[in-house]
């Protein structure tokens, strides 16, 4: 019943609180050991200005992040670079959450994998709706980046750049599916369509001339996030050591069907990255002990938080208030209900952080919908598939993983009535391709 449900919620909790815990140490001990720094004056040399680089970093980079980790990943390791640019905590933290631009590709696709079998779909056939879906949504994003670094007047300004990585991204969605498999259309076209940008940056703008001399060698600044990818790759495309690290070193409590592969988790590539960084940065044991401790410090009252919120998601969940609020629309709106569909699996996402979750929740309920409405289940699967993994952006579990990366703990109410209206955008997008969808397929 309900004390299942809240044991649930505190037990899922622990998904985000591994990843969150080591990401705020991985961020500590690259700033004490000068990496963060380094890291600045290398983004200074790629070419372009400050906004510009945001863009590449929050959206194809932040693509490739989530692609090949997922769990808000992306975040952890761009809002510090954010930082290092000079965007103070809070912008940082709102840029960072933009980096959950191709959530449906996140993770491998898991939750795109999931939803595709509740619904009765082909993965790849499901991934290039999404990528139908998503092709207004790239360059809101992108703008949103812009406006957000440098307002107006850097939208007009980059706005060619804008329209290359937006058109780059929605071939990377639709082009990477089709080619490669949903589950590494991100992986590839993500950090292609970043290459490609800088690329053009560096052709066409001069890069800001470092002031100083970098604090320590590039190899060993990036060495940390290196370590970091190939894990996560590894981890993820290499099947038996999938298989292996799926199967070892498992938390489980079946009762609440609840399981945390914890050397799968990013939260243990994270761990490795955070020991990479002691040896590649030099950090000595005092110095180590004293960062764990302000780790510590932050995450506290982070997952405290984070406990409260996925409580409330998971007794909402379990006492069938979430599936009731959707029937009633449904019953509400009749044949109108297309209209509503990416806000239900939008809110799906929004409760519970997680594409996976918002589809085990509704996908079903969605073809259902679709059946009785007459249209192809594919139109409403791919709404609650997108809309339900990029609504996760204003969650309250990446807002918290956002807060606590820069520094805001405490303050992720502030930031989850920013996220909201950009959530809103998206329902809105979705929304207005699905109905040209369901145009063009005579419905």
């Amino acid at each position: 019943g309900l004390v299942l449900a809240a044991a649930r919620g505190l037990l899922v909790t622990l998904l985000v609180a591994y990843v969150v815990f080591f990401g705020l140490l991985l961020y500590q001990l690259m700033a004490r050991g000068q990496a963060i720094a380094s890291l600045a004056h290398i983004l200074a040399t790629l070419g372009g200005d400050r906004v510009a680089r945001t863009l590449v970093l929050c959206l194809p980079l932040g693509a490739f992040f989530e692609g090949a980790s997922g769990f808000g990943v992306g975040i952890v390791i761009v809002a510090p670079l954010l930082l290092a640019l000079g965007y103070s905590p809070a912008r940082a933290a709102l840029l960072a959450l933009l980096t959950q631009n191709a959530v449906p590709w996140g993770a491998l696709a898991v939750g795109t994998l999931l939803g595709a079998e509740l619904a009765g779909l082909a993965p790849d056939t499901l991934g290039v709706g999404c990528a139908y879906l998503s092709l207004l949504l790239f360059p809101y994003f992108g703008a949103l980046a812009l406006l957000l670094g440098g307002g107006p007047k850097a939208l007009r300004a980059h706005s060619l750049l804008l329209g290359l990585a937006s058109v780059l991204m929605a071939l990377a969605a639709w082009g990477g599916t089709r080619l490669l498999g949903v589950e590494l259309a991100m992986v590839v076209g993500g950090a292609a369509t970043a290459a490609v940008l800088l690329a053009v940056l560096r052709r066409r703008e001069l890069a800001t001339p470092a002031e100083t001399a970098p604090a320590l060698s590039w190899t060993r600044a990036v060495a940390p996030y290196l370590a970091l990818v190939a894990g996560l790759l590894l981890s993820r495309l290499v099947d038996p050591l999938r298989t292996w690290l799926l199967t070892h070193a498992v938390l489980s409590v079946p009762p609440a069907g609840f399981t945390l592969p914890l050397l799968y988790s990013p939260g243990f590539w994270l761990a490795l990255a955070c020991a990479v960084a002691v040896v590649a940065l030099r950090l000595d044991r005092a110095t180590v002990g004293k960062e764990l401790g302000h780790a510590a410090r932050r995450w506290w009252p982070a997952t405290l938080a984070l406990a409260a919120f996925l409580v409330l998601a998971e007794v909402m969940l379990r006492a069938g208030m979430t599936e009731h609020l959707a029937a009633s629309t449904a019953a509400l709106l009749g044949t109108a209900y297309v209209l509503a569909a990416p806000a239900v699996g939008g809110l799906a996402g929004f409760l519970t952080g997680s594409n996976s979750a918002g589809n085990a929740m509704l996908m079903g309920f969605q073809i259902q919908m679709a059946e009785r409405l007459g249209i192809a289940p594919l139109v409403l699967a791919a709404a609650q598939n997108t809309a339900s993994a990029d609504l996760s952006l204003a969650s309250p579990q990446r807002v918290v993983l956002a807060a606590a990366v820069v520094g805001l703990s405490g303050h992720e109410g502030a930031l989850i009535r920013r996220a909201l209206p950009i959530g809103l955008g998206v329902v809105v997008l979705i929304t207005v391709a699905e109905l040209a969808w369901l145009a063009l397929l005579g419905r």
